[in-house]
Formats: structure tokens, sequence, C-alpha cells
């Protein structure tokens, strides 16, 4: 998926396009909206109780119509207060860029239906691909001290949505403390070997051969998918995200 610095950086690209009433002032809630689907790493739920995506399923899917199907208090910005609006606004955000990335990427590049079948080279190339990307795209230090200010003064308890007050206050302050941890390699290294096992890469040496070769790999996984398609993604993402926005505004 779109990893979680460029989830933030393309947000807050949109803001000065797609905000606007009340909504405009609550940068903060909308950056967290921006994250929250992917609370569930921190609080063990399923991808598809945050995504409202099933990632099995190849039929055309709409994250954003689900989430207001099941939480229907949620569907009319007019409804809610504003930091809830500005929340929500964050998360079509994230589901509208996720599910690009799983159309015009994963699948075509590194899914089971690609050419490289969905197997260890391309869960791994997959993985460093998104974790340059990250690093990339968090390069702008004011903007990520920007994000950061408005994230710890965003009124959580303001924010009326699915996921309860403490687990929301414990994932804004996650996202502050992750936003000031640049990325590095080192890091990857440490994280990436849980998401080999299931491919039954378990052994140190075994771990090593795969990541002993990280440039080669982030270089692999670039022309794998190209230039072109990244580009086209993240035009592609904005667009549907500004789009479903406005619609959740208007």
């Amino acid at each position: 998926m779109p990893p979680w610095g460029m989830h933030m950086v393309i947000a807050r690209e949109l803001a000065p396009k797609v905000l606007r009433g009340a909504a405009q002032n609550e940068s903060g809630a909308y950056y967290l909206g921006a994250t929250t689907p992917d609370i569930r790493a921190m609080a063990k739920w399923d991808r598809a109780d945050t995504h409202f995506f099933d990632f099995d399923n190849f039929d055309e899917q709409s994250g954003v119509a689900r989430v207001f199907e099941a939480h229907p208090e949620l569907a009319s910005s007019s409804d809610v207060g504003s930091q809830t609006a500005a929340f929500v606004c964050g998360y079509i955000s994230h589901l509208e860029m996720d599910e690009a990335w799983i159309e015009e990427v994963y699948r075509p590049c590194f899914g089971e239906r690609s050419p490289l079948k969905g197997e260890l080279l391309a869960g791994l190339l997959d993985r460093v691909l998104q974790f340059e990307l990250d690093r990339a795209s968090r390069q702008d230090i004011q903007a990520l001290a920007h994000i950061r200010e408005s994230l710890m003064a965003t009124a959580v308890d303001a924010i009326d949505c699915f996921v309860d007050g403490e687990t929301l206050v414990r994932w804004r302050d996650l996202n502050a403390d992750l936003i000031c941890t640049l990325p590095d390699w080192e890091r990857f290294r440490t994280n990436v070997s849980r998401h080999l096992k299931p491919f039954g890469v378990e052994s140190d040496a075994d771990v090593a051969h795969w990541l002993d070769n990280i440039p080669d790999l982030v270089d692999q996984s670039v022309r794998e998918v190209t230039p072109e398609r990244l580009g086209a993604f993240q035009e592609r993402s904005r667009q549907r995200a500004g789009k479903a926005i406005r619609e959740y505004l208007s």
C-alpha cells in the first residue's frame, strides 16, 4: 500500500484545494484521518474492518461507499462537527490512495495475477518500493513539523467516529512520534523480516541473503513498476481523493 509518509504528504498537498468550510480549520483532524485506516496495525484489527475493501475480491469496489454504508451517521458532512468532517476527509484520501495502489500498482506488478505471481520476490519488491517512497516523501522537514504540530493540536475528543477516543489518542501520539523518525534502511531490515516468514524465509542467513541486496532490490522494484506508472499512480491518487472529498463536502 502507499506508505505512511506518502499518505500524509499527498493529504497535505490536497488540503488547500479540497477542504472548505469549517473543515479548513481542522488540519490536525484531517491528517489524523489520513492515516487512521492503518490503525489496525496498532489495534490488531483486520484490514477489512478499517479499509472497507476485500483484498481478495477482484470485482470493482469502493471503500468510501462501504464506509458510509456501515456508518451512515458520517455520510453527510453537514450532519457532523467540523473536526469529524475533516477527519472523514482524511480517511477518504487514504482509502482512495490505497485502492489506486492496489488496482494500478500492486495487482498488475506484484499480485497473484502479475508476472511475479505474488510470490516471495513480488512481496519483497513491493515492501522495498513502499519504504523507498516513504523515504522520498519525507524530505521536507518543515512540512513534517507542520503536520506534527497540527496533529498534537487536534481535539481528538471532538472527533465522533467508529474508533473509540482512547485508541484514537494513542494513534495520534504514535503518528506524532513517527513523523519525527525518518525512515532508514537499517530499520527496514529489522521490520521486514517478519514479512518474509510466510514465504519460508526464517533463518538469519536466509533473511540476510535478501536484505544484503537492498539497493539492487530498490532498482528492480522501480524497473518492475516503471517511473511512468508510479507517476501516473500519484496523479490518479490525487484525482480520486480530491473528487471523493469534494463530493463529501458538497
